[in-house]
C-alpha cells in the first residue's frame, strides 16, 4: 500500500510498491498544469490502477466509468499563490468526497492524521506513518499545491515510469505547423 497526505499546502507521498520489497519506487503524484492553474492527484492503491484512475478524473469524472476499486485518489486544485487549495477525495468507486486539510489516506493515514494534526508538514507525517506502518516507507515524493513547485523531487526513473505509464491515457496535442506561405 502507499500513505498519502495534505496539509493545505503540501501534498506527499511515499514511494514504495506493495509486494516488490523496499528497493521499488513509483510516482503517486501526478502534475497537471494549465497556465498558472494546477491539479494534483495522489493516488494509494494498486500502483496499476493509478494512471487509468487519474486518466478517469482528469476526462471522465462518472462513478460508473470509475476504473479501479483497489485505487483511492486525492486530487487538489489550485491557481499558483492562493492560499486555498480545493480538495476532493474519490473513494475506491469512484465516489467525490469534497475534504478540508489536513488529510491522510492509505495504509498509515491513521499515524499521517494524528502527525498532521499535531503540526508535522505533510512530509514529516509520511516519514511518521513509515514509522509504524509497514506498508509506508520513509522515501518521500512532495508537490507544493500554493507555490506549484516540487519539494521533495522524483527520480528521474520515477518521472519516466509514470509518463510511461500515464501514455495510453493521456494524449498530448500540439498545435499544427503553419506549413503555407502568407502571401504578400
Amino acid at each position: 500500500m502507499t500513505t498519502l497526505a495534505f496539509d493545505g499546502q503540501i501534498i506527499a507521498t511515499d514511494t514504495r510498491i506493495s509486494g516488490l520489497g523496499n528497493d521499488a519506487e513509483f510516482l503517486k503524484i501526478f502534475v497537471g498544469r494549465d497556465g498558472n492553474k494546477i491539479v494534483c492527484i495522489a493516488g494509494c492503491g494498486v500502483a496499476a490502477m493509478f494512471a487509468p484512475s487519474v486518466a478517469w478524473f482528469l476526462q471522465d469524472g462518472s462513478p460508473a466509468n470509475y476504473p479501479s476499486p483497489e485505487m483511492k485518489l486525492l486530487c487538489v486544485t489550485n491557481t499558483i499563490g492562493n492560499a486555498n487549495p480545493r480538495v476532493v477525495v474519490v473513494e475506491n468507486h469512484g465516489h467525490k468526497l469534497v475534504v478540508q486539510s489536513p488529510h491522510a489516506e492509505g495504509s498509515g493515514a491513521d499515524v499521517a492524521i494524528g502527525a498532521l494534526r499535531a503540526g508535522a508538514n505533510a512530509m514529516k507525517a509520511i516519514e511518521i506513518a513509515a514509522l509504524y506502518d509497514g506498508g509506508t516507507c520513509s522515501e518521500t515524493v512532495a508537490f507544493n499545491v500554493i507555490t506549484g513547485e516540487w519539494i521533495n523531487k522524483p527520480t528521474p526513473a520515477m518521472e519516466e515510469r509514470l509518463q510511461f505509464m500515464m501514455e495510453p491515457y493521456i494524449k498530448v496535442v500540439k498545435a499544427p505547423r503553419r506549413t503555407t506561405k502568407r502571401r504578400k
